[in-house]
């Protein structure tokens, strides 16, 4: 019996082959931080970040609420 291999994403990533990367933060991720402004609290694991697009959402939401409470 033989098995699938396993993509190497590290190689995947390194030639560009990476059809499910859209470019952006999931748009259900961007509508809920937007809606729910401060909601997330301590630490926020994102796994399989990629080439972290929600990561980069989530502090980007959290930085404005801080700038905004701020001012």
């Amino acid at each position: 019996m033989s098995f699938p291999t396993q993509p190497d994403w590290d190689e995947q990533y390194r030639i560009g082959e990476t059809p499910w990367d859209k470019g952006e933060a999931a748009p259900p991720l961007v509508a809920w931080l937007r809606g729910h402004p401060g909601s997330m609290t301590g630490r926020i694991l994102v796994p399989g970040c990629g080439t972290g697009h929600d990561v980069r959402a989530i502090a980007a939401a959290e930085h404005e609420l801080l700038q905004s409470s701020t001012a």
